[in-house]
Formats: C-alpha cells, sequence, structure tokens
C-alpha cells in the first residue's frame, strides 16, 4: 500500500503541469527586413523605436538590417563610415540575439579602416566583396 502513495505523490504534480503544457499554441514567427541606405535620414524603418518594438514583440524571430538593393556607400569619408559602423553596434545591442545585418558595403577604396569592416563583418555584413565571374 505504501507503494501506491510514493506513486500517487509523484504522479500528481506531473497530472496538474499536464493540462498547462498543452493549452499553450505554438506562436507563428516571420522575419523583419529593414533596409539600410547610404542616407537613412527618411528611413523611418531604421530607428530606434522601431527596432526596440520589433526586438519585443514575441512574433518577431529576426530583424535584418539589409542593405537595399543597388546602394553603395563611395561618398562617405572614413570618419562617416565609423559613425555608420557604432549606428549599426547600437541597433544590435537593442536585441543582439535578433538584430542580424545582411549584405555587401561597397567603400571607396582605402575609406573603410580595417578595425571597421572588421566590425561591420562581425555584424553579418561584408565589404566590398567583388562578383566573381563564372
Amino acid at each position: 500500500m505504501k507503494k501506491y502513495w510514493k506513486w500517487a505523490f509523484l504522479a500528481l504534480p506531473l497530472a496538474l503541469l499536464l493540462p498547462v503544457s498543452c493549452d499553450k499554441e505554438p506562436i507563428e514567427q516571420h522575419d523583419e527586413v529593414i533596409y539600410y541606405y547610404n542616407n537613412n535620414n527618411n528611413n523611418l524603418r531604421f530607428s530606434i523605436d522601431t527596432l526596440q518594438k520589433y526586438a519585443s514583440d514575441k512574433k518577431v524571430r529576426n530583424i535584418y538590417i539589409t542593405i537595399a538593393p543597388g546602394e553603395t556607400f563611395k561618398a562617405l569619408t572614413s570618419s562617416t563610415v565609423n559613425v555608420r559602423k557604432i549606428e549599426l553596434q547600437l541597433a544590435k545591442r537593442i536585441a543582439p540575439r535578433k538584430v542580424v545585418g545582411r549584405g555587401n558595403f561597397i567603400f571607396t577604396s582605402g575609406e573603410c579602416a580595417y578595425v571597421d569592416s572588421l566590425d561591420l563583418v562581425s555584424l553579418g555584413f561584408s565589404v566590398n566583396q567583388q562578383n566573381r565571374p563564372e
């Protein structure tokens, strides 16, 4: 008889947890893409408020900061490149596991310091990657 009481005490907590775990439905998640431009002054999607909103939304799996198609950064000086890098690092700090960089920064040769290019690569971007002929 004592064996049955032991099993009852072990089974009771599991039985109480069973309905709770079955009631949760999986959340359908999606990714958000925010385009990054040479001039982001009018880009309302690339803002602290938008990034924080997406970071706190459980339905958003990843936030991809993506270089806009055809966008080049050849007009930027090395000091402006550094400012852009810091801007992207701050965006990454909002949600380190959600924010990911995508795309290829194309700078004028010599305008992106080695340290800045390494930092951009660590954020998920590539720097001055050349298309290889097939």
